[in-house]
């Protein structure tokens, strides 16, 4: 019987090590090795280039923004509770409610306005009544009344009462979620206007 014959591949110059062998390639492996490594040698240079396209891209989009500071939407136990709007140049009609909140303690040195006005968002930055002096039932009120005035007000800033997104960090996350499940549409009967109006988010 006889044996079969393969032919060998041509060896070239170029090699690789891997381990204890040493594989011989082609000439044209060794181009697309070759290829290969002149890809991987660009594109740290291609990353800079579309990150400061998006960057540039960031800063074209971005928008002036108008803040109006201490606009009391609630009253009781002789305190009078403020949230700042932040309003963009050009709105899309969404809004943001971000509560401030951190161990149910609010303040108005955490009122930033999250950077969603510069994309077109109206933000209305909540600050609440605070513990020990009031309880989280009573704080839950707080931001469901906050809502409200929101959205009773939603033609004076420019924004659409269907699109009203809530947000927070710590307990002001708490707070979002006590608002998504614990929404209602308002007391028809009451005297005060606003609280007619659904706090659902």
């Amino acid at each position: 019987m006889t044996t079969p014959v393969f032919p060998k591949r041509a060896a070239s110059p170029s090699l690789f090590k891997s381990g204890l062998s040493i594989i011989y390639k082609t000439p044209r492996e060794s181009e697309r090795i070759r290829f290969n490594a002149g890809w991987r040698a660009k594109l740290p240079f291609i990353f800079w280039v579309v990150a400061s396209v998006a960057v540039l891209a960031a800063e074209s989009w971005a928008q002036n923004v108008e803040r109006i500071s201490d606009v009391i939407y609630a009253k009781h136990d002789g305190v009078a509770l403020t949230m700042d709007i932040f309003k963009p140049e050009k709105p899309n009609g969404a809004a943001v409610i971000k509560i401030v909140s951190g161990g149910w303690n609010s303040n108005h040195k955490g009122i930033s306005d999250g950077t969603w006005p510069k994309y077109g968002y109206t933000t209305f930055v909540v600050v609440h009544g605070t513990q020990p002096r009031f309880h989280i039932d009573e704080i839950v009120s707080d931001v469901q009344r906050a809502v409200r005035f929101v959205r009773a007000n939603a033609d004076k800033y420019g924004i659409d009462p269907n699109k009203i997104g809530v947000t927070g960090s710590s307990a002001g996350g708490h707070l979002s979620l006590m608002l998504a499940v614990k929404g209602d549409s308002g007391d028809a009967k009451a005297s005060d206007p606003i609280d007619r109006v659904s706090s659902e988010v």
